[in-house]
């Protein structure tokens, strides 16, 4: 039987049986490839195995307390710790990677050749040296991957709360009534929106180290409810036919159990975070029934800087506790930014934690992001906070404002010098048509350190008992 080259398949014409090769060309082309797979994974014999540093490398999982490790082989690229993860098949809320390492190498795969030349199943019939028979070779990419792992503490955390929550959910979930609303004689065209911006429940401040008002949830309580008092009051004459409620930017003071915000920044706190979360739900609550006694309820969630995961999730409690109320309506999307239109009017949502002069791009980024509302509408407008103060700017047509808030300096705000801005909360009655018609607020009185408000508490004291203001005054600070 006639010999051939399994490099060229040309016959073998020299005499000696031990002969392989045709030529010497040959023989040295198939010892370059030879050296050129080692390390590469290899198919011999139905085995799959790969050789990296002349060891085998095998799909590994290990976990060991609040540690774990992985190494698998994949057919696809891995980029990101949340790829890997859900590769594995391990829940991002347990687990979180410490750090990471991939590798890339291409794999010869060995298939029978058909009749007409292209490539068909795999081959399982080898020679000595591993090489299928009337095979052709086709090369795959495969990826290996490293990791360690740590235990996500701060998401089991999360997930308790969130799993408390609908527990409660489930338990007093109602199914209201439809309300039938008093009918107006001719439709206003009004929708209002409600706007708190920045309470930090659970922020603890002392007076006396801050130089301003103390708060605790308490004080914190009692500021949301007067404010929502005053803005229900004056937004009823209205006649409106909606009520926005833009919830969330910095709601909470924390982001989880270690009493740290999102980033990891230690705050000053004054409850526990779980029954922080169980607290601030119920209210909010109770401020979305009071508001849909008035008109049908939109409720925007806007994740800020403190807090994006606990808003997150409250809006999924609330999403979950209204789903039978056709007069409550949740916007739980988990976009940094958000729109809504009313008529003539859009409306852009953020925190403003973009950075210094961000927000001279915000009306850009309006016109891409509502490219169709852009063009439907009049009257735009953009909300945002964060720096607990008021602010608002006409930038080519559109009105970028930041909010005022209710909460008194913290020690770190009174530390740097952010100190004396206006107390308050806001709403906007826009009317369909012709924009922005009323600007209801609710400013905090008494806004003055309480050094400044003992002193002239101790002065009327003075004066009811019948003495010189100035004299007693004079004995009274000495």
């Amino acid at each position: 039987m006639e010999k051939k080259c399994p490099q060229c398949d040309e016959p073998v014409l020299t005499r000696s049986e031990q002969a392989k090769y045709c030529s010497a060309q040959c023989k040295q082309r198939a010892k370059y490839i030879r050296k050129r797979d080692k390390g590469r994974s290899k198919t011999f014999k139905g085995r799959d195995y790969n050789q990296q540093g002349g060891r085998e490398f095998k799909d590994k999982t290990e976990f060991s307390g609040d540690t774990g490790y992985i190494e698998r082989i994949l057919d696809h690229q891995i980029s990101t710790p949340e790829e890997l993860l859900k590769a594995c098949n391990i829940d991002p809320a347990e687990w979180t990677v410490v750090t990471m390492s991939v590798a890339a190498w291409s794999t010869g795969m060995k298939f029978k050749a058909t009749k007409s030349g292209e490539v068909g199943e795999a081959a399982e019939i080898v020679d000595e040296d591993g090489h299928a028979v009337d095979a052709k070779i086709k090369y795959a990419q495969q990826y290996s991957v490293r990791a360690k792992l740590a235990r996500n503490h701060q998401g089991r955390f999360a997930r308790a709360v969130i799993d408390g929550l609908l527990e409660d959910c489930a338990k007093k979930s109602p199914k209201p009534p439809r309300i039938t609303y008093a009918p107006l004689h001719v439709k206003s065209g009004n929708m209002a929106e409600v706007s708190l911006y920045d309470h930090h429940f659970g922020l603890l401040a002392w007076g006396k180290e801050t130089g301003w008002q103390d708060y605790d949830l308490d004080k914190a309580d009692a500021l949301w409810d007067t404010a929502t008092d005053k803005l229900f009051e004056r937004i009823q004459p209205h006649n409106l036919q909606q009520i926005t409620m833009v919830m969330g930017n910095d709601l909470f003071h924390v982001d989880s159990r270690r009493n740290m915000t999102f980033a990891g920044t230690p705050q000053d706190v004054d409850t526990r975070y779980r029954k922080l979360v169980q607290h601030v739900n119920a209210i909010v609550r109770d401020q979305i029934d009071r508001m849909r006694e008035i008109a049908p309820v939109r409720v925007i969630t806007i994740p800020g800087n403190h807090d994006p995961e606990t808003v997150f999730h409250l809006g999924e409690v609330l999403h979950a506790y209204y789903h039978n109320d056709p007069h409550v309506e949740i916007d739980i999307e988990p976009a940094p930014r958000k729109y809504y239109r009313w008529g003539r009017n859009l409306v852009g949502l953020q925190h403003g934690t973009c950075g210094k002069g961000a927000l001279q791009k915000l009306p850009m980024i309006m016109a891409r992001e509502r490219q169709r509302d852009w063009s439907d509408t009049w009257y735009r407008f953009f909300n945002t906070g964060h720096l607990h103060h008021e602010s608002s700017m006409d930038i080519q047509g559109v009105i970028v404002r930041r909010m005022m808030n209710l909460v008194p300096p913290c020690a770190w705000a009174s530390e740097n010098l952010y100190v004396g801005s206006a107390r308050g909360a806001q709403a906007f009655i826009m009317n369909d048509q012709e924009g922005l018609i009323a600007e209801p607020r609710y400013q905090v009185p008494d806004d003055s350190p309480p050094a400044i408000i003992d002193d002239a508490q101790r002065a009327r004291d003075i004066v009811a008992q019948g003495v010189s203001a100035r004299e007693g005054l004079t004995k009274g600070l000495s």
